[in-house]
């Protein structure tokens, strides 16, 4: 099988985008890019770090330019994992669409708490529970949101 264009996997954070993306352009024999791992080089610092550091600004700026970098390279074919909030530009969404395909990754609520719960890297899930709210009822009520 073949892909003359690139195809962009958009999804919640935890929903597979590097787990399948490297899956799909190992089957595709494509190369396969993590855009949140070259945010990371470019920062010189984990994404979880920059947005700790109330730095959302910063992080986003870097995200798009890693995305039209990512996108001016697309000129070949490769499957390419976007982070979670990415798509939600509509900046990037223009450039990504000019580059290829887009596939959104579905995944069920209680699956994405599941697969992140126990994780601590993921900003998104840093959350502080209403009163009377667990924290697994608080993690699962900002996934649904």
């Amino acid at each position: 099988m073949s892909v003359s264009r690139s195809i962009f996997l958009i999804g919640f954070s935890g929903s597979g985008k590097s787990t399948v993306g490297r899956a799909l352009a190992a089957r595709l024999n494509v190369p396969f890019t993590d855009t949140d791992e070259l945010i990371e080089q470019a920062a010189d610092q984990p994404i979880s770090s920059l947005l700790r550091a109330d730095d959302q600004e910063r992080f986003r700026a870097l995200e798009r330019q890693v995305i039209v970098e990512v996108a001016a390279d697309a000129g070949g074919a490769g499957v390419v994992s976007l982070g979670g909030g990415a798509f939600e530009s509509t900046e990037n969404r223009a450039v990504i669409r000019d580059a290829g395909r887009v596939v959104y990754l579905r995944c069920a609520v209680r699956e994405l708490y599941r697969r992140l719960k126990d994780v601590s890297d993921r900003p998104l899930l840093q959350v502080t529970p209403r009163s009377g709210e667990s924290l697994r009822a608080a993690k699962l009520r900002r996934i649904r949101d």
